[in-house]
């Protein structure tokens, strides 16, 4: 059969362009990044993902991944903020060795500013703790959170972590209860709220004989 052959002129095709995507204030505008669009507006709403390593020249932070949103253009660029920070997984499993404790738990919270967030804290004792201690380290880990962002907005939470002061705090407070080994923040991101989920997710403990096997294969 012959080919019917379109009326009129054929569509024209845009040109599609390199647009720069850089950091918010929070990382000095750094340059995270480039999308391939045929309009800047088309940035708006992309997401990146960058290891920390690159954004403050710090090696001691190549295990940690920061995540971007572009929500606002200026001039030919796109300006993104950060949603969330993630430590990559085999990093955790470094920290791991025999004879330790290992709790990890999850809460939202809200901050200052009303950005509900999702904190997963990441917790290793120096020594085998006992389950009660464990009830302790995550009460008083949720104690301190929620008395940081009650007195804190999402932007200074940002740059606590990053720089990790947040969590040489909490090691702090914690270590008055139990020697700490790590004191980490294995995920936090920005996310909607439901209703009577805000501090009322289930705590969840690594139960001591799962971990010691984990260490053992580490070893």
């Amino acid at each position: 059969m012959a080919k019917v052959k379109a009326k009129g002129k054929a569509a024209k095709v845009k040109k599609k362009l390199w647009f720069d995507i850089v950091a918010d204030e929070s990382f000095k505008h750094a340059t995270i990044g480039q999308s391939h669009v045929e309009e800047k507006e088309q940035l708006l709403g992309k997401s990146i993902r960058v290891n920390l390593n690159e954004l403050t020249g710090d090696p001691k932070k190549q295990n940690i991944l920061v995540q971007f949103k572009v929500d606002k253009l200026k001039a030919e660029k796109g300006v993104a903020h950060c949603i969330g920070y993630k430590l990559n997984a085999s990093s955790i499993k470094r920290m791991m060795r025999r004879g330790k404790n290992r709790i990890d738990f999850s809460y939202v919270f809200k901050s200052k500013d009303g950005k509900n967030l999702r904190i997963k804290p990441f917790l290793v004792t120096r020594f085998a703790s006992t389950k009660s201690m464990g009830t302790q380290l995550r009460k008083k880990t949720e104690d301190f959170l929620t008395r940081f962002l009650k007195n804190n907005d999402y932007n200074t939470l940002v740059q606590e972590l990053v720089a990790g002061k947040l969590q040489y705090e909490l090691r702090d407070v914690l270590g008055k209860i139990v020697p700490m080994q790590h004191c980490q923040i294995r995920e936090m991101k920005i996310e909607p709220i439901k209703k009577g989920m805000l501090n009322a997710e289930a705590a969840q403990e690594v139960k001591p004989e799962l971990v010691k096997e984990e260490a053992k294969a580490e070893a």
